[in-house]
């Protein structure tokens, strides 16, 4: 089964998962169907007493024209972002062929937006709509983020915020 988690400049980065719940990282071209496997990042978080979820992220950077890819682990308890308690972010240079640890954040992003830079590698918090900071809005379920052309759209119970 593959998962599919952006895409830049036709590619698209997916990942295959196995019955023993590992995953592979794969950067692919579907006009060519050239792919390129992405190395594991050395960097696993092990727990067995906490759910672990890694968000994917892919982009080109055209400062240094490298794509890059994203990951955000973070560990969540009881299934309710509100006790993050550790958030490592890593990127992979497909130019260079190395993973680095750019952020491990021992803070705490209830109800926060965050964009990450791909050309300097920073995390820098985006302001939420007063629409999304209600407290009776589950932050994990209630709020989907997505990319409308070039702008970053909010769905928020059946409404749509779109951010200029």
């Amino acid at each position: 089964m593959f998962t599919f988690h952006g895409s830049c400049n036709d590619l698209v980065l997916v990942s295959g998962h196995d019955v023993d719940g590992g995953h592979t990282l794969i950067v692919l071209n579907p006009s060519t169907w050239v792919f390129f496997e992405v190395p594991d990042s050395g960097f696993d978080i092990i727990d067995e007493m906490r759910e672990i979820h890694i968000v994917f992220g892919f982009g080109y950077d055209s400062v240094t024209d490298d794509y890059k890819v994203v990951t955000v682990s973070f560990y969540n308890n009881d299934e309710v972002v509100n006790d993050v308690e550790n958030i490592f972010v890593h990127v992979y240079s497909l130019k260079t062929d190395e993973w680095r640890r750019v952020c491990h954040c021992e803070e705490d992003l209830v109800r926060v937006i965050v964009a990450f830079s791909l050309s300097d590698e920073t995390l820098s918090e985006v302001a939420l709509l007063e629409c999304c900071s209600d407290a009776g809005i589950e932050f994990k379920n209630g709020i989907k983020l997505v990319i409308s052309g070039e702008r970053l759209a909010v769905f928020v119970e059946g409404d749509v915020w779109v951010m200029k």
